[in-house]
């Protein structure tokens, strides 16, 4: 997702924020080869806009110019409404960052219908960028049994069910830094027990700078109904096939080298690569 603050909004005595936002969701298929080459695209444009504090004629007008100069290019989403991620709106609660946070929960949303896609027509597994733990992925319950998710970064005190109550882990730190590399930690749930989720450290602790460095949490949903078990075989294998990915980004390439997947970050680069340039952006409007 890429966000631009255009500008500062003002009718009578209410300013508000104009955000645009470019979003978009890809994936790429690993030929037999080993190439990998585009299998589905999808991207937005979004002006997000406070409906709450302009007029309805205002509205319409900025909808009816959208419609005008971009057709179907250009969503107007009022950023007032309940959110998925996000909730209902709060009193004191910043309206540019609620505009950048919903802008995200929307390519959530095209990352989980293109996810949705892959796992009715594709028999292969499909990896995720991000975790299937939010409103957007129905907190892992509506999320193809054949996906994998990997985040990059994650809580620092994750929340754990045991014994079907959540539970909050507060030295997550120390955990980590007792995973020697190529090795997991146990599996558990979470979001009553939807999810499986583990972590794996993917590089030495000397090659990196503090104990979180190099290790991706990976998740899986459930194989059935809540708090159901999967072989620790399947968890291996996932495991195993993620270290097999870690190598091809260079060192110091970006501020997360340490816990890049190749296939993910081609992906990255593919989709940013699709998106408007600033320069055509400022043209347009």
């Amino acid at each position: 997702v890429q966000t631009y603050v255009l500008g500062t909004g003002l009718e009578h005595e209410r300013n508000f924020p104009i955000v645009l936002a470019q979003i978009g969701a890809a994936a790429l298929f690993r030929e037999e080869n080993g190439l990998l080459t585009k299998a589905y695209e999808n991207k937005k444009l979004l002006l997000l806009l406070p409906f709450d504090v302009i007029s309805n004629s205002s509205i319409q007008k900025i909808q009816d110019m959208s419609q005008t100069c971009m057709g179907r290019q250009l969503d107007i989403v009022d950023t007032t409404t309940n959110d998925m991620d996000l909730g209902n709106a709060k009193e004191y609660e910043d309206a540019t960052n609620r505009s950048t946070g919903i802008a995200k929960s929307h390519m959530r949303a095209l990352e989980h219908d293109l996810a949705n896609t892959i796992g009715k027509e594709k028999q292969a597994h499909f990896v995720i960028d991000g975790t299937i733990r939010s409103g957007s992925f129905g907190w892992g319950g509506s999320i193809p049994k054949n996906s994998i998710a990997v985040s990059k970064s994650f809580t620092q005190q994750p929340k754990f069910d045991v014994f079907k109550k959540e539970v909050e882990m507060r030295n997550m730190p120390r955990l980590l830094a007792q995973l020697k590399v190529e090795n997991r930690t146990p599996a558990f749930f979470t979001s009553k027990g939807k999810v499986i989720f583990w972590y794996l450290r993917m590089r030495e602790q000397g090659q990196v700078d503090y104990p979180l460095m190099g290790v991706i949490k990976i998740e899986i949903p459930s194989p059935d109904e809540p708090y159901t078990l999967t072989d620790t075989e399947y968890i291996d294998k996932i495991s195993g096939c993620l270290l097999a990915e870690r190598n091809v980004t260079p060192y110091g390439n970006d501020a997360r080298w340490h816990a890049h997947i190749y296939p993910i970050y081609a992906t990255e680069q593919y989709i940013k690569s699709r998106f408007y340039s600033r320069d055509i952006l400022k043209g347009m409007i």
